[in-house]
């Protein structure tokens, strides 16, 4: 495959204008690639990040790779018979009664655990902006190699920064998405030789121990392998024979597929690991989890929201949703144009990955990774083909400069921290771990309890509760980790129902002994919350913006600690100094959960009073109102009426910052009803 004429011919560079042009088209390309290090650039608020520091400095202090479930108290064979749902795909029992499972993050988490110990959270976000960096340059790199000039490249890096920046989690498939582009870039160029079969052999190698995604290092070969099977194929049956470029490419890719097939056995689990993606598919269909949410299915996987359809409408009008509108868009065309050119490898790229990237959230990230920079090369030999008079000449100078502006301003809105701000998101501009989202507090607290103390926490916060609340003499145990491979479902499942109040939490927490409770109060957990308030053998010993530690007071005798509103007012919105008010948020809506009224009334104010136009924090406050209102008519106290006044206020001001919402309507809807069966 020949690389496809340029669209617009720069002029040379001993013109004044054709300097012009050059220098804009490599800045706009600059400034996409700055774009994405900057959304690389951020806090970490991943709620696995402490399952793979706990996996890497295991292996670091030991040289033992975890890939057992040695940090789980809970035994799947003491709640009955095995079943099949039991066992996450490629998992078994050993001989020793150990659960055990091909931990395919083992690379990825020892890289994680040593940048943790040399540079701690600073030395992680480095990390991660240092991959964030490599992968957009690969992706400009592999568009570049395909013949696409600098500024069309620039916009299909900008492209794939929005789209992915979700992702950006400071977890091991970021290092999947470098290896990928990488791949990308040497299989898009137009031959491979010898040296570049040895790259992608080793790349594929590396794939295998960092992450679970692997298998999408050898599609993307029997993607190009197949376009070059199809062209020798066809020049035989014309018998016009290879052109010089092309002759015997096809051995090569084959090689190279021979290769990578060999490198999934060339793993600590050897055919279990090359399995892996076979069995996840078998499992993912046999228990209906694809799409997650659907009726009636009850795996505890199917709570997962980036299991969820990717355009679901629980992640409508989010960043990554319409950039990820925009590259599908962008496929399309590209597909149209690989069919006039036929570019088969590239339209099976397409295809395949925007299969891919629209089942479920998570696979949008590598999906796009691929797609857009396949898209732009697609449409760019597509257009090569355009005759010379559609072709306008001034296109160069106004896409870059469009793009340079563009990405400016998303820089600045990263920066400023509004980009996550007005999308309610957690993570902030820089370094740093966040507070609000991850239990540090609760850990802290954790270590001033014996270091024997069992704690049971969700799936939520599992990960970190692990590494965080470990106490001077290691590690203690929890329920369940955040890694699905390291419990079983069926124990997954317990934890679920038992946060719900729907299974007993008494029975378990004699069984195990447990001495302390971390929840993440939302809906899922308020019920065992407010369970746990009213039980006399717990007391509520900790509490911040979104968790809260109980504790068992055979464990910490003693009353529960008083709560001075000011006091907690102000540590919660230390949580996040650049917007305090998402802390504030956060709380209220947690204190509404365990219907602390007045404290979360109190909280939820000061959240309108330092930003009024922020989205939520009226709805917030007027819940709280309509609630405490109601517990108030129910007692007979003349109080609810100011209170569902109060309400009807908020709901209001809510409604002028959000008028589409159907949600707030109804509520407003309700409060009104309740106003006029008082005033009767």
């Amino acid at each position: 495959m020949s690389c496809p004429e340029p669209i617009d011919r720069i002029e040379a560079t001993t013109a004044p204008a054709g300097k012009i042009r050059l220098i804009l088209q490599w800045t706009s390309l600059a400034a996409a690639i700055t774009l994405g290090v900057m959304l690389g650039w951020r806090t970490i608020t991943g709620a696995d990040i402490g399952c793979h520091l706990t996996y890497g400095g295991h292996l670091l202090d030991t040289g033992e790779i975890i890939d057992s479930n040695m940090f789980i108290y809970t035994d799947v064979r003491s709640a009955g018979p095995v079943l099949p749902m039991d066992f996450a795909p490629s998992s078994w029992i050993d001989g020793e009664g150990r659960l055990r499972f091909p931990n395919v993050n083992w690379a990825s988490q020892l890289i994680l655990a040593i940048a943790w110990r040399t540079g701690g959270p600073t030395g992680v976000c480095l990390l991660q902006a240092a991959l964030v960096a490599i992968l957009m340059i690969l992706l400009a790199a592999a568009m570049l190699r395909a013949g696409v000039r600098p500024w069309a490249a620039g916009v299909g890096v900008a492209i794939v920064a929005l789209t992915v920046q979700a992702r950006f989690m400071h977890r091991p498939e970021l290092f999947g998405y470098v290896i990928m582009a990488a791949q990308l870039c040497i299989l898009i160029g137009p031959r491979i030789g010898k040296y570049s079969v040895i790259a992608l052999v080793l790349l594929q190698c590396a794939f295998v121990q960092l992450h679970s995604s692997w298998m999408l290092g050898i599609f993307l070969t029997m993607c190009f392998l197949g376009d070059r099977v199809a062209r020798a194929i066809w020049s035989r049956l014309r018998g016009t024979g290879e052109r010089g470029d092309q002759a015997g490419q096809w051995k090569w890719f084959a090689g190279v597929f021979v290769g990578q097939v060999a490198m999934a056995f060339a793993s600590p689990w050897g055919w279990r690991t090359a399995s892996l993606p076979f069995q996840m598919m078998i499992y993912l269909k046999a228990n209906k989890l694809i799409p997650a949410g659907q009726a009636g299915v009850t795996h505890p996987w199917s709570t997962i929201k980036e299991m969820y359809p990717s355009l679901s409408p629980i992640f409508a009008y989010s960043v990554t949703s319409s950039a990820f509108i925009v590259a599908l868009v962008l496929a399309g065309l590209a597909a149209i144009g690989s069919l006039r050119t036929r570019r088969w490898s590239y339209l099976l790229l397409l295809a395949g990955m925007t299969w891919m990237s629209l089942q479920v959230r998570r696979n949008v990230g590598p999906g796009v990774i691929i797609l857009v920079p396949v898209a732009v090369a697609g449409l760019w030999a597509a257009g090569a083909k355009l005759p010379q008079r559609l072709r306008w000449r001034g296109v160069t100078t106004a896409v870059s400069g469009a793009t340079i502006i563009a990405c400016a301003l998303c820089i600045f809105t990263v920066v400023t921290n509004r980009f996550y701000f007005y999308q309610g998101i957690g993570p902030r501009f820089g370094p740093g771990i966040s507070k609000v989202d991850l239990p540090i507090e609760a850990g802290e607290y954790l270590r001033t309890l014996p270091d024997d103390t069992k704690v049971f926490t969700t799936f939520s916060l599992s990960s970190n509760v692990l590494y965080f609340g470990r106490g001077e003499m290691g590690y203690r145990q929890v329920p369940i980790l955040g890694n699905g491979w390291a419990c079983t479902p069926r124990n997954m499942q317990l934890v679920r129902k038992i946060a719900l109040g729907k299974e007993p939490f008494g029975p378990f927490a004699r069984h195990y002994g447990l001495g302390a409770v971390v929840l993440r109060v939302d809906k899922l957990s308020a019920p065992l919350a407010r369970a746990l308030l009213q039980n006399p053998e717990w007391i509520l010993a900790h509490l911040s913006a979104r968790i809260v530690v109980f504790v068992n007071r055979s464990v910490a005798p003693g009353p529960p600690p008083n709560v001075n509103t000011a006091e907690f007012i102000a540590r919660i919105a230390s949580l996040d100094p650049s917007k305090p008010v998402y802390p504030l948020q956060a709380a209220a809506r947690m204190l509404e959960h365990l219907r602390f009224l007045d404290l979360a009334i109190a909280t939820a104010r000061r959240a309108t009073e330092i930003d009024p136009d922020y989205t939520g924090v009226w709805d917030v406050l007027g819940v709280n109102y309509a609630l405490r209102a109601k517990a108030l008519r129910q007692a007979g106290d003349p109080a609810c009426l100011n209170d569902f006044r109060q309400a009807k206020r908020c709901f209001t001001e809510a409604q002028k910052r959000d008028g589409d919402s159907d949600d707030i309507a109804s509520k407003l809807r309700k409060v009104n009803r309740s106003l006029q069966e008082i005033n009767r």
